[in-house]
């Protein structure tokens, strides 16, 4: 796949990355199906050693696509939050560690896309090494330690832009907020569609995402909670609510989500 046309059009960034999106969909489907897989026989055992293996292709895929990116598409991490009290978590605005920008909202879902992508990429490669180790802990096997890094920094990745989709922006050395993603100081792509929702509504999905991943810590997750009851309770987007009475477990996860 040629991950950029020549006329490097903008829209063709997004197709390019909804095909990846949807490859590795079309992947953790059919893995679904090689989990029920009754028998360890020599076949059974190739086909799963094979959609991993193409998993990580798929991986492989995601990390050229941003490091061909043109400077212009990419994002920016303007701070830094060192830390937040646990009692606090759940309603801040923003989580410990770093605060990404993007130069507009449509870029910002399209990062937030791929940063979910590589998530559920580390999620299928789990349940294989799971299948394939039987006689072991697969937690022990360079399989699962490899799938476990890119799934905490998809985790960490998401949680970084989340601030940006929900209406924070930065100004030198504090952050500033308004309303919310695509108001005012954020241009959406033909310059006039800023509809007041767009960054809340695209961050649901990738935030309920995060909460579902066996990577993601307790702390985390609170913060992921609160930002869904936010979206519910001050953008009146009723399905972040529902999202967010889900309960999130590492087996809930691991098994049924990932």
């Amino acid at each position: 796949m040629d991950l950029w046309r020549p006329d490097g059009e903008d829209s063709d960034v997004r197709e390019v990355v909804n095909q990846l999106a949807l490859k590795a969909a079309e992947l953790r489907y059919e893995i679904n199906g090689l989990m029920t897989l009754p028998e360890r026989t020599p076949e059974n055992v190739s086909k799963v050693q094979d959609a991993m293996r193409r998993s990580w292709e798929t991986e492989q895929t995601l990390q050229d696509w941003i490091a061909n990116i043109p400077n212009g598409l990419r994002f920016t991490t303007v701070a830094w939050v060192e830390s937040i009290s646990s009692d606090q978590l759940l309603e801040s605005e923003v989580y410990p560690g770093r605060i990404d920008t993007f130069p507009d909202v449509w870029i910002a879902s399209v990062w937030t896309l791929i940063r979910v992508t590589r998530l559920f990429v580390s999620g299928a490669v789990v349940r294989c090494a799971a299948w394939l180790n039987t006689s072991v802990d697969y937690r022990t096997t360079p399989e699962y330690a490899a799938a476990a890094r890119l799934g905490t920094d998809a985790v960490n990745d998401i949680i970084a832009g989340i601030p940006y989709h929900l209406g924070w922006k930065a100004n030198k050395s504090t952050l500033h907020r308004f309303a919310v993603a695509g108001d005012n100081c954020f241009s959406f792509r033909d310059n006039q569609n800023k509809p007041r929702a767009l960054g809340a509504y695209v961050s649901t999905w990738p935030i309920f995402s995060a909460c579902c991943s066996d990577f993601a810590t307790d702390a985390q997750r609170t913060w992921l909670r609160g930002r869904l009851h936010y979206i519910t309770d001050v953008m009146g987007i009723n399905q972040a609510g529902t999202l967010a009475l889900v309960s999130f477990t590492p087996i809930q996860s691991c098994s049924k989500l990932c």
